[in-house]
């Protein structure tokens, strides 16, 4: 299963993390892939095919949960952040059964 949108690159999206829409929590939920509280490893495919590691979660706050991709490591957002330069909108392509995050400059 694809979970394939668009973000408009911004500061948070500069670091690496990406809010999920909320369009796509009832699939993530069925499929329990990852419960409130807990963390799942991700690998984050840059344009140039490079890969750094990530996680996903869902979290809580006063009014909603959602689900949230991010990148670990400082040295990885800065090489994430590096790709971004000149775009302004990125497409997001999650692959559940493999759990990679394509990034793609619009």
């Amino acid at each position: 299963m694809h979970l394939k949108f668009n973000k408009r690159v911004g500061r948070t999206i500069e670091t690496g993390r990406i809010t999920v829409p909320k369009k796509f929590d009832s699939d993530l939920d069925k499929r329990k892939y990852c419960p409130l509280g807990i963390s799942v490893d991700v690998t984050y495919i840059l344009p140039n095919g490079f890969k750094i590691p990530g996680r996903l979660y869902q979290s809580e706050n006063n009014s909603t949960t959602y689900y949230q991709f991010y990148i670990i490591e400082s040295n990885d957002k800065i090489k994430f952040k590096n790709q971004l330069i000149n775009h302004s909108t990125i497409q997001l392509d999650f692959v559940l059964e493999d759990s990679c995050l394509a990034i793609i400059p619009m």
